[in-house]
């Protein structure tokens, strides 16, 4: 297919303060022809134009974590001025980690005389919130990705917006496509191996969503599998090994990089809001459950079992709400 050029029209008067190294975006036969170029600005801002019309992007980035729970959260936001729409409209982009908190029992209590026992807690579930809350003016979330159920080891999705306001959903596209079809853009991508997420709530004022454990890879064993001789095996290493209780156990390498190490969510939603407004909040609430499984040997074998609480009565869900500030006018997100 050949590449068609095209020619780059800057309007003098937005020449001050920006660095002459537009961007050209290339359009191909995708249906429509289209032009899009993106010139960054000394300022920190990028003009963005379209055929004959041009709109502003603002960006705007924070972090906050808590580190005690093993959970940090990271809002990209791109503030776009669009004269051509009704309303002012922000792309929120939702990064951050939150910790397996996997923990050896028998390790972390010293519990060095039981030699026939052991057990590991580790997580089935992280939730994520992502909650609007309007201070003066009435601002929306008008859409989320991802959407629905997601099965598939990596998620991918993206969210473009047109000039004029309008808002589309993209699955598994190449960002280089989403760049050519789209002004602004907000692109979503993590591995969830093991485990799989849906979308628990889409309202104007929250969007939420689980990751929760499905089951293993080696041996496709679930929370609720269950060997009448052997019980439940998905973190058992060896039906007769003659090993102590905690070698047992398979290797990490063998597990969910979600259950050794933890989940790198992305989440993303679209807030629009009156002309004028100043001020929003948004809230990230992280949220992580976790089990405990269970490993014996009874004499003759070993025995595997999943308890939907952690040892020692620990409690099994941890979570922590983290609060941003939205500020429309000056284009500023800033943890709070």
């Amino acid at each position: 297919m050949k590449k068609k050029f095209i020619s780059l029209v800057i309007v003098s008067s937005l020449l001050n303060g920006c660095l002459l190294s537009p961007t050209l975006v290339y359009a191909n036969d995708i249906g429509t022809t289209t032009t899009i170029t993106r010139n960054n600005t000394s300022d920190g801002y990028t003009i963005i134009t379209q055929n004959d019309k041009q709109i502003i992007s603002y960006q705007s980035v924070d972090s906050s974590s808590k580190n005690e729970d093993g959970f940090t959260a990271s809002i990209d936001a791109r503030f776009i001025d669009d004269k051509y729409s009704s309303e002012m409209t922000t792309l929120i982009n939702l990064t951050g980690f939150m910790s397996s908190k996997k923990e050896d029992v028998i390790k972390k209590y010293n519990l060095h005389d039981v030699t026939n026992s052991t057990a590991i807690n580790f997580p089935v579930r992280y939730s994520i919130s992502i909650l609007n809350e309007s201070i003066n003016e009435n601002v929306k979330i008008v859409d989320s990705i991802p959407k629905n159920t997601i099965s598939q080891k990596t998620v991918s999705n993206a969210m473009g917006y047109k000039i004029g306001g309008s808002i589309k959903i993209e699955e598994n596209k190449p960002k280089a496509s989403i760049e050519s079809e789209y002004v602004e853009s907000s692109t979503i991508e993590y591995i969830q191996p093991d485990f799989s997420t849906i979308q628990t709530d889409h309202s104007t004022s929250k969007a939420s969503w689980d990751t929760k454990f499905t089951e293993t890879t080696r041996g496709n064993y679930n929370l609720k599998s269950n060997n009448p001789v052997y019980g439940n095996e998905m973190f058992m290493y060896g039906r007769y090994t003659n090993v102590p209780a905690t070698e047992n156990i398979i290797p990490d390498y063998q597990m969910s990089k979600l259950i050794t190490g933890g989940l790198n969510p992305n989440m993303s939603v679209v807030l629009t809001a009156p002309n004028g407004t100043e001020e929003s909040i948004i809230k990230v609430k992280m949220e992580r459950e976790r089990n405990c499984y269970y490993l014996n040997w009874n004499g003759a074998n070993w025995v595997g079992q999943v308890y939907s609480r952690l040892a020692f009565d620990t409690p099994n869900v941890d979570s922590h709400i983290f609060t941003f500030k939205i500020n429309w006018l000056t284009h500023k997100v800033t943890a709070i």
